[in-house]
């Protein structure tokens, strides 16, 4: 993948691969003891709002590497 992409294009196939190095962090999608929300449910959320807005400026997704 380039790296300058639309959020549509790298969400086109439905599927979002997570190479094996980064395979050791967490990826939970519950809640935790204190009932807030893990990162990934809030980045997900992110990712959602911003293609409902179609929006067609840059999504800076800082350290994540594709």
């Amino acid at each position: 993948m380039e790296a300058s992409t639309t959020i549509n294009k790298m969400l086109a196939g439905n599927k979002i691969f997570v190479p094996t190095y980064q395979r050791a962090y967490s990826w939970d999608t519950e809640f935790d003891k204190s009932k807030t929300q893990k990162h990934v449910n809030v980045f997900l959320t992110d990712l959602e709002d911003y293609n409902k807005s179609l929006a067609s400026t840059p999504y800076y997704f800082g350290h994540f590497l594709f």
